[in-house]
């Protein structure tokens, strides 16, 4: 791939990359560690050679608990990792908490700096009603007007946050232009809508991803802050992001 006279490569050496899971509680295997070490090594070499430009996605809504809920911060960087070498990687015991393990990686990474242009990437999302019920399905279908792939996510009420699909029923499968998709794919898999309190309104909300190359997302259970980290490796031009907000009360 050669660079256009726009574009500027920078080489940053010895970048270091930190992921750490507790052994408690942690859900991830150490590959999926590992990975996301290296994806944070991408990120601050990106970050270190362009900056960071923050931007506030979609607008500020109020959860059932009366905070601020479901603003985006999107860590957007400007670049593209173009190379990736790892030079060591590793993982120690924490030495603050006993069960926290510490996956590094150290590499030489070659970014390159993008101008931002304007994109038409766009896609319609159908089928989410404003309000559910406790355990009812959750249903929709995906429109895109390039191929793509798409990653979901649910962010609840009180910030957790869940990759809906793809999941271990359902892999990333590229999705074609101007063709309508119904979710869940698998005919044997259920999205369930599930209300954690006996508080009479709990507010979710579903956010949806599309890039026209495969990102994968590694972790099945997650939060808002991992998701904004993710999305900073992805370029401006290559995503459409999509949000929608819901209510669970009791039947």
């Amino acid at each position: 791939m050669f660079a256009s006279s726009k574009d500027e490569i920078k080489l940053i050496r010895g970048v270091r990359g930190e992921y750490s899971i507790l052994s408690s509680s942690s859900s991830l295997s150490m590959k999926q560690a590992v990975e996301l070490a290296r994806e944070d090594a991408k990120r601050k070499a990106l970050e270190q050679a362009f900056g960071v430009a923050l931007t506030i996605w979609d607008q500020v809504e109020i959860s059932s608990k009366g905070e601020s809920f479901n603003s985006l911060a999107v860590h957007q960087t400007g670049g593209e990792v173009i190379e990736f070498k790892v030079l060591e990687e590793g993982n120690y015991k924490s030495d603050i908490r006993s069960v926290e393990t510490i996956f590094y990686c150290v590499a030489n990474v070659r970014v390159k700096r993008m101008e931002q242009m304007k994109s038409d990437f766009k896609a319609e999302v159908n089928g989410i009603k404003s309000v559910y019920y406790n355990n009812d399905e959750l249903l929709f279908s995906v429109s895109p007007n390039k191929n793509c792939y798409v990653n979901t996510f649910l962010l609840t009420d009180f910030g957790e946050g869940y990759l809906i699909y793809p999941n271990y029923m359902e892999e990333s499968v590229m999705l074609e232009k101007n063709k309508s998709y119904n979710f869940p794919m698998n005919i044997n898999s259920e999205y369930t809508i599930t209300k954690d309190t006996d508080a009479p309104i709990e507010v979710n909300r579903l956010i949806f991803i599309f890039t026209e190359k495969e990102h994968q997302f590694s972790q099945q259970i997650t939060s808002r802050t991992e998701i904004e980290k993710w999305l900073a490796l992805v370029p401006a031009s290559e995503r459409f992001m999509y949000s929608n907000a819901f209510d669970i009360i009791n039947r």
